[in-house]
């Protein structure tokens, strides 16, 4: 397994590639494509999943692009109810890239509402969490972006089953915790 970082100067963005086994995981592309769509090529990857974390208020995303042109499954938060064709990350649920590969979404709203990170499995292990926006380079991302009264309110995960128990107001690396117990996965921050 691989992890190519993609960093926009200026913007303080990370876009980042995960390969394995010559299948391809790319995490909030920017809109100039090109780039990471080169790299997938040059590393014999075939991307699989096009993910965003959340809908992104600072750039414009190349996410639905990359799908589009590469054939990936665009994979998206499930609250951001996009108007284009994407499938729903929901939280918890396992989505199968088969080959062993499976991405963990985890609800971590914070810096928007829907906000999502995706844990990467491989063959049952915990390998990646792309945090997105919620957890930046030496930082953690604001929540107040949308303003002080959402910043305040306790969301709650879009979950496409009962919570089991779960509760709804933990923090939002509480539920990474939870979604990897082993914890031995290499964080890759969005900011």
């Amino acid at each position: 397994m691989d992890v190519m970082s993609f960093r926009t100067p200026g913007l303080g963005d990370q876009t980042y590639l995960l390969a394995h086994e010559g299948k391809g995981i790319l995490v909030d592309p920017q809109r100039d494509i090109d780039r990471f769509l080169k790299a997938a090529a040059e590393h014999d990857v075939d991307l699989q999943f096009v993910l965003e974390t959340h809908l992104h208020n600072d750039y414009v995303s190349g996410a639905e692009q990359a799908a589009l042109r590469t054939g990936a499954e665009l994979v998206l938060p499930a609250a951001a109810a996009a108007a284009y064709r994407h499938t729903p990350a929901f939280h918890l649920e396992e989505i199968d890239g088969g080959g062993g590969l499976v991405i963990r979404p985890v609800h971590t709203p914070g810096h928007t509402p829907e906000h999502t990170s995706y844990l990467v499995l491989i063959d049952g292990e915990p390998v990646a969490v792309f945090s997105g926006g919620s957890l930046l380079v030496a930082s953690a991302g604001r929540p107040d972006l949308l303003g002080p009264e959402r910043a305040r309110a306790a969301p709650q995960p879009v979950e496409p089953r009962p919570a089991g128990g779960r509760r709804p107001d933990h923090s939002r690396w509480d539920r990474v915790a939870a979604a990897a117990p082993n914890r031995r996965e290499e964080s890759a921050a969005g900011h």
